[in-house]
């Protein structure tokens, strides 16, 4: 975030705190609110208030402008992943449109509906029966929601990974000693 985007940002969350009048946010509030959000520019980061501000009833967490901010974006951009529901019904229509055998590709909206079918069992789809839809059908959801889960975990693990910088692989070298595995920095290299 550039120094102008930062100011920005600030005046913006200043301002968006008086329309949540129970907010207790202070200077202090805004300050790490800027700090948690700077890998994010103005624009992201008016467009996740702004929603917040007509969605929220209360001052939104970082958490919660992150993912305003995220869903403006795919909005924008027209890149969102389907729903549990949708991605359901782009496998059923693999299903109707394809064979257990067919060796021409089938064009998923996103890796995430292929990748589901693929852990489900793509022969669990060709062999399910009327009583078994539902059943089905839960699961594949229930797959496709954990795959998106651990798409977003690990991309906000990978953002505060690159945050942490040094104290990252601190982290890591820290882990590994204390499992026995070695790797990383030994203490009587320098480091700490």
């Amino acid at each position: 975030m550039t120094n102008q985007d930062r100011e920005s940002s600030a005046k913006l969350l200043t301002l968006a705190r008086k329309s949540f009048p129970s907010s207790k946010a202070d200077a202090e509030t805004i300050t790490l609110y800027l700090a948690a959000l700077d890998d994010l520019t103005y624009a992201q980061i008016k467009a996740g208030v702004l929603k917040c501000m007509n969605t929220a009833k209360f001052f939104p967490t970082i958490a919660e402008i992150r993912e305003a901010a995220e869903s403006m974006v795919e909005h924008a951009n027209h890149t969102g992943k389907p729903d549990a529901g949708e991605a359901w019904g782009e496998a059923m229509r693999f299903v109707t449109e394809s064979s257990p055998y067919d060796q021409r590709p089938f064009r998923w909206s996103c890796e995430e509906v292929h990748e589901a079918v693929k852990r489900l069992g793509t022969m669990t789809l060709f062999e399910m029966t009327n009583d078994g839809i539902p059943a089905t059908r839960g699961q594949f959801m229930k797959i496709y929601d954990k795959l998106l889960e651990g798409q977003k975990d690990k991309a906000v693990m990978d953002m505060v990974g690159k945050k942490l910088g040094a104290d990252y692989t601190a982290l890591i070298d820290h882990t590994t000693k204390m499992l026995g595995m070695g790797g990383g920095r030994e203490l009587s290299q320098g480091g700490k």
